[in-house]
């Protein structure tokens, strides 16, 4: 048996997705002969071509196929509409190799025990991240050792990586991975074409609760992943402002704000400004008791765009400050899909909307628990695009922070959707 397989791109609203159509067919091949073995061949070409033309016509005319999850369980009553992305995902790499430098880069070391007036190699690290940070130029790749490396690094001027060569900061490589920790704060900005790796960060008790523990201001291109960031006591573990562009945030486990703040003011993740592609994926977000796991909305009343979000294949649990999700004011054009989102605050959606004035806010295919439904109803700007599912994902032990589901279907939602068992 042959197989092939199609692709077309379908145009939703500015986002693009690929839809995969299969054809399977026994086969069927073209050859020099005559008579009724022809006429066989060119009917059973003429069939399958009708079948693909089928397909398509139902891609573009909005038709799906069921999406009711076995096995219990309920779903919104919108039907799900096919042109709407919901990629399947890639399962997250717990290992990688250190990034090769750009033509123009160097390889640097920093580690706690080094020196900030040496020169920066294995053998003569530099002691500090913002000496190390400063330093860096495009196609700079920046390994951070194991360690604490306490510090307030705020507002920092730093170089521009470029598409061609980014800047990476990583942690050493190695079995087991390092781990560094910055004990304090970390601010950016501008920082085009920086990628950040494996950098964790927590609370320092001389912070100021007035001050986001880490914040991306601005830039292009730029992303933070595989990390913990834990105990912040401020408005947000999180905070992505200053119209950033094309950034990403991935496989974080973001965790355990403290109440600081008045009511349902201390977040996890806080996008307050953003104008073109931002994606929030693979992370673990849990245990905000006075604020949500992710916000996306302008302060106060001032008219920053948020737009052009996609939040997709994030596991969201404890959030009580009220909601997993909060869209507001100016948010418009975001994206919400195929995560788990569990354990709002009481009497509360999953995803909730304060004076939202934007529009075209998406909110699919997620799996829901513990709350009054997916979504906040009938607010002009938050649509249910269908496809949410009511069920317990069973997560295997969260008083250990595990949660890996144990239902079924379960398993292709959230953080964890797409690894082997």
């Amino acid at each position: 048996m042959s197989t092939r397989e199609s692709l077309w791109a379908v145009h939703y609203d500015g986002v693009s997705r690929v839809v995969l159509g299969m054809s399977r067919w026994r086969g069927t091949r073209l050859v020099a002969s005559s008579g009724r073995g022809a006429r066989r061949s060119a009917v059973a070409l003429v069939v399958c071509l009708a079948a693909v033309v089928a397909f398509v016509i139902a891609v573009r005319s909005g038709d799906s196929p069921d999406r009711s999850p076995e096995g219990g369980g309920t779903t919104s009553s919108s039907p799900t509409p096919s042109d709407l992305p919901s990629p399947t995902p890639s399962p997250s790499s717990t290992t990688y190799q250190t990034p090769t430098p750009g033509p123009s880069g160097k390889r640097h070391f920093v580690y706690p025990g080094g020196d900030d007036s040496a020169a920066g190699t294995r053998s003569a690290p530099w002691r500090t991240l913002e000496k190390a940070l400063t330093a860096l130029r495009a196609g700079d790749v920046l390994t951070v050792g194991d360690g604490t490396y306490e510090e307030e690094l705020t507002d920092l001027e730093v170089q521009a990586g470029t598409q061609s060569e980014p800047i990476s900061v990583v942690a050493e490589a190695g079995s087991p991975r390092s781990r560094p920790v910055l004990r304090g704060l970390l601010w950016l900005q501008n920082a085009d074409y920086w990628s950040f790796r494996g950098l964790n960060v927590t609370w320092a008790d001389s912070s100021s609760s007035d001050d986001h523990m880490v914040k991306f201001d601005g830039g292009t291109g730029w992303s933070f992943t595989d990390a913990e960031v834990s105990d912040a006591r401020t408005y947000a573990a999180i905070l992505v402002t200053g119209n950033a562009r094309n950034w990403r945030l991935a496989d974080l486990f973001v965790h355990a704000t403290q109440k600081t703040h008045s009511s349902n003011q201390d977040h996890l993740i806080y996008v307050s400004s953003t104008d073109g592609g931002g994606l929030i994926e693979h992370c673990l977000l849990t245990d905000s008791p006075n604020g949500r796991a992710v916000k996306l909305g302008p302060p106060g009343d001032t008219s920053d765009p948020v737009r052009g979000v996609t939040v997709r294949y994030n596991t969201m649990y404890d959030n009580l400050g009220p909601s997993n999700i909060q869209l507001s004011r100016a948010a418009s054009d975001n994206r919400i899909y195929r995560n788990i989102l569990a354990r709002p605050g009481a009497d509360e959606p999953n995803v909730r909307a304060f004076k939202l004035e934007g529009e075209a806010n998406l909110v699919y295919q997620n799996l829901v628990f513990d709350s009054t439904g997916a979504l906040s109803p009938d607010v002009e700007g938050l649509e249910d695009a269908g496809g949410n599912v009511e069920r317990d994902p069973k997560f295997a032990d969260p008083e250990q922070d595990d949660f890996h589901p144990l239902d079924d279907v379960a398993k292709s939602y959230g953080r964890y959707a797409g690894e082997s068992e």
